[in-house]
C-alpha cells in the first residue's frame, strides 16, 4: 500500500526539499556539524578511541558458504588492499556525528572473472557537505549554494540509528557539547583559583608615618618578591608570607568537581558507563565492574553491526554491477569475540 503520513507530507521543509538536522544544538548554532569537528578534549578523545578500538582491533572477513569461494576470496583481497581497517575507523565517526559519508571511486579491474567494475578507492567526505531529504536521499551542498541529489551506488553512508524523523542519525557528540563547554570554563576558573590560593601572599608592614611614595615603593618590592623570591626591605619594615585558605567548601574544589562531572558525562555518552575510565575514592564492586563492561560489550557489538550493514551494502552493489545472475552475495563479518556474543545472547 501507499504511505500517507510521511516526513515529506508532515514535516516543514524548505522549498528545495531537504530535511534540516533536528539536532537542537546545531539548530541553535547555525546548523553546521563543523561545530562538533572543532570539539577537542583529551578525555573525550581517549574514551572515543577506546570505543572505536573495540571494533577496529578485530579481524574481519567476507564470506558466504553457498557462494563461489574463490570469487569471494578475490573480492575480499581487493577490499583489503584498499586499506579497509582505516576505512572502518572513518566509518566509526558515525558514532560521534550520527553519520559518515564515503565516496566510491569506481574503476575497471582485470580479474579471473573478466573485467570488473570495482572500488578503486573509498574516500571519506566531510559530513557538513551533505544533507538528507525526506526520502533519505543524500544531497550535496555545493559551494555556490546549490544542492544536488547524489546518484545511486556512488556514496556509502554509514548512520547510527537513523529514522524517518532523523535521517542524520543519533550522534554522541551532541551529548558531550555542554559538558565540554562547562569543563573548559571550569578549567579556566580552576587555574585562576590555583593561582590565587596555591601561593602564599606577601604582606608588608610599614610604620604608620610611611608616605605614599614609600608605600608605592614597597608594593613594587612585593611584586618583585612574588616574581623573583628575593627582596630588599628598609629598616623598620617587615614582610610576611601568609598562606591562603579556601572557605565554604573545606577541601572540595568546586571547579575540580565540575571538571570531574564533565569527564563523567562524556564517558557515559561514549561508553555507557564510567567505571572503566574513572576510579573514585569509593571504589567499585566486581558486580558493578561486570555490569559496566557488559554495557561496553553491547555498544561494541552494535557498532560492529553498523559497519557490517554499511559494507554489506557495498558488496551488494559490487554483485549487482558485476554478477547480476549470481545469488551468492557474500556478507561482511567483523569477527567479534565469541564470549562477547554469547554474553549478549544470555
Amino acid at each position: 500500500g501507499q504511505e500517507i503520513a510521511t516526513p515529506a507530507a508532515a514535516e516543514i521543509q524548505d522549498m528545495l526539499g531537504y530535511m534540516p538536522n533536528p539536532d537542537r544544538i546545531l539548530t541553535e548554532l547555525g546548523g553546521n556539524v563543523k561545530v562538533y569537528r572543532d570539539m577537542v578534549d583529551a578525555h573525550m578523545d581517549s574514551v572515543r578511541d577506546k570505543r572505536c578500538a573495540a571494533v577496529t582491533s578485530r579481524p574481519w572477513t567476507v564470506a558466504n558458504d553457498a557462494g563461489d569461494a574463490d570469487k569471494i576470496r578475490w573480492i575480499r583481497d581487493r577490499l583489503w588492499n584498499l586499506g579497509f581497517r582505516g576505512i572502518i575507523n572513518q566509518m566509526l565517526r558515525a558514532i560521534g556525528f550520527g553519520y559518515a559519508v564515503h565516496e566510491i571511486v569506481w574503476t575497471e579491474a582485470d580479474s579471473p572473472y573478466g573485467t570488473l567494475i570495482l572500488p578503486g578507492a573509498i574516500k571519506e567526505r566531510k559530513q557538513e557537505w551533505f544533507l538528507f531529504d525526506a526520502a533519505g536521499n543524500l544531497i550535496l551542498r555545493r559551494r555556490d549554494g546549490t544542492r544536488e541529489i547524489m546518484p545511486p551506488r556512488k556514496f556509502l553512508v554509514t548512520r547510527r540509528a537513523p529514522s524517518d524523523i532523523n535521517p542524520y542519525g543519533d550522534n554522541v557528540l551532541s551529548r558531550c557539547f555542554w559538558p565540554l563547554c562547562f569543563k573548559k570554563g571550569g578549567l579556566k576558573f580552576w587555574m585562576t583559583c590555583v593561582e590565587r590560593y596555591g601561593m602564599p601572599k606577601a604582606v608588608a608592614k610599614l610604620p604608620g608615618s610611611a608616605t605614599e611614595q614609600e608605600k608605592a615603593k614597597t608594593l613594587k618590592m612585593l611584586r618583585m618578591l612574588v616574581r623573583d623570591a628575593v627582596a630588599v626591605i628598609a629598616n623598620g619594615q617587615s614582610v610576611e608570607l601568609v598562606e591562603s585558605s579556601k572557605t565554604g567548601n573545606g577541601d572540595v574544589d568546586p571547579h575540580q568537581a565540575l571538571v570531574k562531572w564533565a569527564d563523567s558525562e562524556m564517558s557515559k555518552a561514549w561508553l555507557g558507563e564510567t567505571l572503566t575510565t574513572e576510579q573514585t575514592s569509593a571504589g567499585g564492586t566486581q558486580a558493578m565492574a561486570t555490569v559496566h563492561n557488559d554495557v561496553r560489550a553491547d555498544l561494541a557489538l552494535d557498532d560492529a553491526a553498523m559497519i557490517e550493514e554499511s559494507v554489506n551494502e557495498l558488496l551488494r552493489w559490487i554483485w549487482e554491477i558485476n554478477f547480476p545472475d549470481d545469488p551468492g552475495i557474500p556478507w561482511f563479518d567483523i569477527l567479534m569475540p565469541e564470549d562477547l556474543k554469547s554474553a549478549r545472547l544470555d
